[in-house]
């Protein structure tokens, strides 16, 4: 017969077993309501994105942890470029074997105003949008399985960028920022900022690995809606989202990179369109019921709608403003 001390070791045994977690992932900020009634995820190498985000899960399915897990591997990839007769071409300007048309990738996660995942996906258990604060007190936006409780699983879905303590950037905030692919955008990323501090920021490696577009330049679009769709704080924008890196010395180098966008719920349909290499594509909300895709005559495109031609939008790197990080009057 199973004595008490058996029974209480089986029992510590097995939550040892169990899944691992922290409790401090799990404050969520209900004072915050979620905002985003899609995000898209971007990459010229979704194939890439998709190999990490399998690798990432497996690693928490071994070690029987709910944290840190990749949401990518949930839903379902569109490739817009994939069935082109030059899908397998190298991107024009760029040298990377990778950098081929054909890679180009993305994901979009429709969301309701109850936060609650509407795109269908592979979880077990239906996920919703929460928000919490990371170690540093950042607001960070996460998937959640279930309800969020101790224990569930949770994916890290992206950081809310609130603006500079100095109180410069609000042209493109609040913007939702992918964890990893925009933390070193801007600046340094963090690990090199506490482990190389004296390494300077090298924007043209920003350029060629991830691009320059990130979620600072999709906000500052975002903010910025074509008269027709009502009031705005911002000056009027064009009837859709830029996505291209214009790289090069005048812009002339074209891609579209990796990058997080999303839209606000009393936001529009919008298309989202981007030169990549020297084609242009429409990504998501694309006009009078296209389908995701090359445009082929991105002039009779924009003409027959009577929209303007896209133009390169400014850039946002923390260099561009004097001391971000200090508030204007310190006590």
């Amino acid at each position: 017969m199973w004595n008490v001390k058996v029974l209480f070791l089986l029992f510590v045994t097995s939550m040892a077993q169990a899944a691992q977690y922290s409790l401090n992932w799990y404050h969520w900020l209900n004072d915050y309501p979620w905002p985003a009634r899609y995000i898209i995820v971007v990459s010229g190498r979704y194939e890439s994105v998709l190999y990490v985000a399998q690798k990432a899960n497996k690693r928490a399915d071994t070690e029987k942890s709910p944290e840190f897990r990749k949401y990518e591997e949930l839903f379902t990839p569109t490739y817009p470029l994939k069935d082109t007769h030059f899908s397998n071409q190298n991107l024009m300007g760029y040298s990377d074997y990778y950098e081929e048309y054909g890679q180009l990738g993305f994901q979009v996660i429709e969301f309701d105003k109850t936060a609650q995942v509407l795109t269908s996906n592979s979880s077990l258990s239906p996920l919703k949008a929460r928000q919490t604060r990371d170690g540093d007190k950042n607001r960070v936006a996460m998937l959640v399985a279930g309800e969020g409780l101790p224990g569930d699983y949770w994916y890290w879905l992206g950081d809310w960028f609130d603006g500079f303590p100095s109180g410069d950037g609000g042209e493109f905030t609040p913007a939702l920022c992918h964890h990893s692919w925009d933390d070193g955008r801007y600046a340094k990323n963090s690990s090199d900022a506490y482990f190389h501090p004296k390494q300077k920021f090298d924007r043209k490696k920003v350029e060629a690995d991830i691009g320059l577009f990130g979620c600072r330049e999709w906000t500052y679009q975002l903010y910025r809606r074509p008269p027709h769709m009502g009031l705005q704080e911002f000056p009027p924008g064009p009837p859709y989202i830029d996505v291209t890196s214009y790289g090069g010395k005048h812009g002339e180098k074209t891609r579209i990179g990796n990058f997080l966008g999303w839209a606000q719920f009393d936001d529009p349909p919008r298309p989202v369109i981007g030169k990549h290499g020297k084609y242009w594509v429409c990504l998501h909300e694309c006009p009078d019921g296209e389908k995701p895709g090359l445009i082929p005559d991105i002039k009779e495109w924009t003409g027959k709608r009577g929209w303007p031609l896209p133009k390169p939008t400014p850039t946002f790197p923390d260099s561009k403003f004097k001391n971000p990080y200090k508030p204007e009057n310190p006590d």
